[in-house]
């Protein structure tokens, strides 16, 4: 077991061995680890509203899905008096998992080389790390603080067993500016998924999470996320009703009724764990971690509305196949970026995203094209798998900096006839789905983004029955 500490600005580990023997660990490079995940959490938090779905779609955008920014020519920087107000480069995601090998993983494989799974208790300062960045081989489950830990060791809830049933509940925001339609796919699929192992679906609407009905066994939930807090000490909640203001905050989370066990939040920032002015984890996580959930999938940064859904149909398909939920995700990860789909999912995943695709065009089509409040169906087409003729033509520039007459120009072209919706559709599906194995560069960027902020949090390795 590693728990994680920092004493003014050195950062180390103290370390359980299986028997019994325990020592510190020192880690001299978490610190520059820390520093680069703070920088790329103030570029998400000062470029748009604090964590849509898919800041692609947000008025207010300005960091997209891994934006490589330009490092500064090293000669070009020495030369002259003004070195000191060079801009710095913002850390990419290649820059993030670097530092975090470098300053956590690789030390903990030089001194124990033979450890292939390690227990990680975050300490105060360590909780909004993003620690499964520049993870290999070696296998890790995460705890907020030794109290989540220890009722996780002690006394967790049993994973769901086979045929339990599961709540699906999602919130499509369509009564805002930024609409998320493809959590609507999501749900489709994971309740074709599941029931197709005789599993009881119940759906329901994102607030109704909060109407005193006991909640399933399984719990997924898509819908808008938001971090609140300062940089550095922010935690994630769910917006479960962006229309209406409904969020689950953490002290919800901690007495949801019902035997919830298992829990998929599909949401921009509602992994994330900040901290109390005293140093105790807080979230959406640490408090269901203290109610002993074994398993909690969920997000640490903005992820794509568009691409969300694969990930979380992968997942449910190893799940109901016997996969423990770690390794669920695992696998669905590798599966999504190296386009290995089970071919069984390739059916309904066409016929889910035709169906959410020709919905939100049928919408731009219907809309009053001098109304700039309601032209959020077209411009959340950005954020799809485009032929690059209708991205270069319509969409080239940002979200947040596409004119009315852009727009314009994409629903007269793409979305006023049947025929014109059916092909942009086809087009679009043949290739994400046709041409998994051979994506462009900026649909693996955002897969790649995706993977590498969605963690599950706990174990089940002392949780009862397993599925």
């Amino acid at each position: 077991m590693l728990i994680l500490f920092s004493i003014g600005e050195h950062g180390g580990a103290f370390v359980i061995r299986a028997d019994g023997r325990h020592g510190e660990l020192a880690l001299p490079d978490l610190d520059r680890f820390a520093a680069c995940a703070r920088e790329r959490e103030e570029l998400w938090r000062g470029g748009h509203r604090g964590g849509l779905r898919d800041w692609l779609d947000a008025d207010d955008f300005s960091a997209a899905r891994l934006i490589e920014f330009d490092k500064p020519d090293p000669a070009a920087a020495s030369a002259g008096k003004g070195d000191a107000a060079q801009p710095k480069p913002t850390p990419t995601l290649a820059d993030l998992q670097q530092a975090a090998g470098a300053g956590f993983w690789t030390p903990l494989r030089e001194a124990f080389g033979n450890v292939r799974r390690w227990y990680i208790v975050t300490g105060p300062g360590q909780h909004t790390l993003p620690l499964e960045m520049g993870r290999t081989e070696v296998a890790a489950r995460y705890y907020c603080g030794l109290p989540a830990y220890w009722r996780l060791r002690d006394q967790p809830l049993p994973l769901p067993a086979p045929g339990s049933g599961m709540d699906i509940a999602v919130d499509a925001a369509w009564g805002t500016r930024s609409p998320i339609p493809f959590v609507e796919c999501e749900a489709d699929l994971v309740r074709h998924i599941v029931t197709g192992r005789n599993t009881a679906t119940r759906r329901r609407d994102g607030a109704a999470l909060l109407d005193g009905r006991p909640l399933a066994a399984r719990v997924q939930v898509a819908c808008h996320g938001q971090a609140v807090g300062a940089v550095g000490r922010a935690h994630g909640v769910l917006v479960l009703d962006a229309a209406a203001g409904v969020v689950l905050e953490p002290a919800r989370a901690a007495h949801l009724p019902g035997q919830m066990a298992e829990l998929f939040a599909s949401s921009c920032l509602g992994g994330v764990v900040g901290q109390t002015a005293g140093g105790d984890a807080q979230g959406m996580v640490p408090p269901l971690q203290l109610r002993g959930l074994p398993a909690i999938v969920a997000c640490l940064a903005p992820v794509p509305d568009f691409y969300m859904p694969m990930l979380a149909a992968l997942y449910w398909h190893a799940r109901v196949a016997g996969v423990l939920p770690h390794e669920a995700l695992e696998q669905a990860k590798s599966q999504f970026r190296s386009g290995n789909w089970p071919p069984e999912l390739l059916t309904p995943v066409r016929a889910a995203y035709t169906a959410r695709m020709t919905d939100v065009l049928e919408r731009a089509a219907a809309l009053d094209l001098g109304d700039r409040t309601v032209m959020t169906a077209a411009r959340s087409v950005a954020g799809w798998c485009l032929p690059d003729e209708v991205r270069k033509k319509h969409f080239w520039k940002p979200p947040k900096h596409l004119s009315w007459e852009d727009l314009r120009g994409f629903v007269q072209e793409w979305c006023a006839g049947a025929d014109r919706r059916a092909a942009l559709v086809t087009e679009v599906a043949d290739r994400f789905i046709a041409g998994r194995h051979d994506l462009p560069a900026a649909a693996r960027a955002s897969i790649e983004h995706l993977c590498a902020y969605t963690v599950c949090f706990g174990d089940v390795a002392q949780a009862g029955e397993v599925a």
